[in-house]
């Protein structure tokens, strides 16, 4: 089974489309047809609300992403 790490910068491209957000895409399509597991940290759940609540203010992202 294949272990991937995402930090916040990457779980950021899946919402987010700049430079690499294709290969997030990929990752996450592929996930029903081989076995891996996608990993993360605590961290990110704070740091990914304080990135996306700024994105939102500044309409980068819409609040229903």
């Amino acid at each position: 089974m294949r272990l991937y790490y995402l930090d916040t910068s990457a779980l950021l491209k899946r919402y987010k489309s700049e430079p690499g957000s294709d290969n997030i895409y990929d990752l996450f399509a592929s996930c029903g047809s081989l076995p891996k597991r996608l990993l993360t940290s605590l961290f990110t759940i704070v740091e990914m609300t304080s990135v996306s609540d700024r994105f939102a203010r500044q309409r980068v992202l819409s609040k229903t992403f």
